[in-house]
């Protein structure tokens, strides 16, 4: 394989990391703030919703790990699934957004059905995508400069999913659309981009995706499926990883969910005022992944997660005291929840990578797939916590989404779901990654095991 990849592989690959991002940005920062306000569900409920299509993922994830280490397609073994996820993947991301005019048991069964497909088609793409990144290279240094890659487009992405839509809206109702239409039109109009990303990568990564000989298949068969991941879990630096990831993420949710409601009820933001902050943190966050691909040139990506997730955590941490008054305070705010979610996301991923490579050292099997399908449902899991944290916070507090201005004590939680209780989760993680041993170097003798076990075969 040759490991230094060109332009356009970084390009595409990222294109689907745009895709990927405009979508979750619009879900992770709105949906809960729109089952709770335009369609009137309790917030422990809505909580609830969003939890369970997460949850989702812990039967679909296996499933698709598994079926793509084991694809003999000549388009490859990852990239057919991408083209598959990403086509319902437009209509569901509005279906989600549809208003349904119906009793509270109605709505409640129409989003959890609907949350169960999108979860669907997202595992159908994005865990053989996050897998094809292992394909593309297998350099220490490569793979942290795909996922920079990645992180700029997810970035981009994020303006997207997190700023268009308050726009988008504001614009709508103005043009005599109703609040429920304009969200639909809306979510109809993310879901088409997302979608032409996803789209894109598949385009563009062909040559590099190599899918297995027929004599090397295993045929899917459950229980031998369930017994592969059971051997997967076993191993040992990916315990240390999931634990972290689970821990990190449970609290980067409950930041990002809470987000909307800080905004509005905290800080008093109009529509234009909340898109422009959101505009304001994808643009800080477009500046975090050459930072990071710097020092990865010059330390391991454990050492760097830790010092860039503790500074970017007790940065947060430290607005409890000092206060957000004003746009200055906000945007500082903000570059330490950059610097927290940008360190996560960009670098999970290729750690991930290095427990494939040391599997493939220890047990000679090449189950990328099925390790990063176990990632997913890690992320699915954290989220559907951070989700159900903040709504059974803002269900105790006494949260009502009918009223335009809330309690002391609603004002003070909601401070507290972005400065605080995040802070405990991502701090935490960081003594689970301290204990993960796959370092640089330890990669490298990995990776001359590898190469010198295959001269031996032949």
């Amino acid at each position: 394989m040759d490991n230094i990849l060109s332009l356009r592989y970084k390009i595409s690959y990222g294109a689907a990391g745009f895709g990927e991002a405009t979508a979750y940005c619009l879900l992770s920062t709105f949906l809960m703030f729109y089952l709770t306000t335009i369609a009137e569900i309790p917030p422990a409920i809505a909580g609830t919703i969003i939890a369970l299509g997460s949850v989702w993922d812990v039967v679909t994830c296996p499933f698709f790990g598994f079926i793509s280490d084991n694809c003999t397609s000549r388009m490859g073994k990852r990239r057919p699934f991408v083209l598959i996820g990403c086509i319902p993947f437009t209509l569901l991301t509005m279906l989600l957004f549809t208003f349904i005019d119906a009793g509270l048991p109605v709505k409640v069964a129409y989003y959890m059905f609907m949350m169960l497909l999108f979860w669907t088609a997202y595992t159908c793409f994005y865990v053989p995508y996050m897998a094809l990144g292992a394909e593309l290279t297998d350099d220490y240094d490569e793979r942290t400069s795909l996922r920079s890659y990645t992180s700029v487009f997810n970035s981009l992405g994020a303006i997207i999913g997190a700023v268009v839509p308050t726009i988008m809206v504001d614009y709508l109702c103005s043009g005599g659309f109703s609040v429920k239409i304009s969200w639909q039109l809306t979510a109809l109009l993310i879901g088409l981009i997302s979608g032409l990303g996803i789209f894109f990568c598949f385009l563009g990564s062909k040559g590099r995706d190599k899918g297995i000989k027929k004599e090397e298949q295993v045929k899917f068969d459950f229980k031998h499926m369930i017994m592969e991941y059971i051997d997967v879990l076993k191993i040992k630096p990916l315990q240390f990883l999931l634990a972290a990831s689970i821990i990190c993420l449970t609290g980067i949710t409950v930041s990002n969910s809470a987000r909307m409601y800080f905004l509005t009820y905290n800080m008093g933001f109009s529509a234009k005022q909340i898109s422009f902050t959101l505009f304001m943190a994808s643009v800080i966050g477009l500046g975090m992944p050459p930072i990071i691909n710097a020092f990865s040139k010059r330390f391991d990506r454990r050492t760097i997660y830790i010092v860039f997730i503790i500074f970017g955590s007790l940065g947060s941490f430290s607005f409890k005291f000092i206060g957000v008054t004003g746009y200055a305070t906000l945007y500082v705010m903000i570059t330490m929840y950059c610097i927290i979610n940008m360190t996560y996301w960009q670098l999970m991923p290729t750690i991930l990578y290095d427990v494939g490579e040391y599997d493939k050292f220890i047990s000679g099997k090449d189950r990328v797939g099925a390790i990063m399908s176990i990632q997913s449902v890690s992320e699915a899991i954290a989220e559907a916590l951070g989700v159900q944290v903040l709504g059974i916070i803002l269900q105790i507090v006494g949260f009502d989404g009918t009223k335009a201005v809330q309690t002391d004590f609603v004002i003070g939680w909601i401070e507290n779901s972005m400065m605080v209780v995040p802070v405990v989760f991502t701090i935490i993680s960081c003594i689970f990654i301290w204990k993960y041993p796959i370092t640089r170097e330890v990669y490298e003798k990995i990776k001359q095991g590898i190469a010198e076990r295959e001269v031996d075969e032949e």
